[in-house]
């Protein structure tokens, strides 16, 4: 179900994974190529299960929820360092 304007608009804490990855998955468009680069290419799935493991190590080092940090990769592609650890 897509949603309407007025959902879209709600105001809450934004997160682009929960748009741009996790509502792909949630389409059944899991197996679908997300990003590629010159080394790789990954689906929506495969981002998404790299995102979590992103945050859960974020969690382990005692980031929570809301916790403002920073991440700098030596490469252009975000992917690239979110799927990385």
């Amino acid at each position: 179900m897509t949603p309407s304007l007025d959902q879209f608009l709600q105001r809450r804490p934004y997160n682009a994974v929960t748009d741009f990855v996790d509502a792909n998955v949630a389409r059944g468009l899991g197996n679908k190529v997300a990003f590629t680069d010159s080394e790789r290419s990954l689906t929506y799935a495969q981002l998404q299960e790299g995102t979590y493991r992103f945050a859960a190590a974020l969690r382990a080092l005692g980031l929570r929820v809301r916790s403002r940090s920073g991440a700098r990769s030596a490469r252009a592609s975000c992917p690239s360092l979110s799927t990385r650890y």
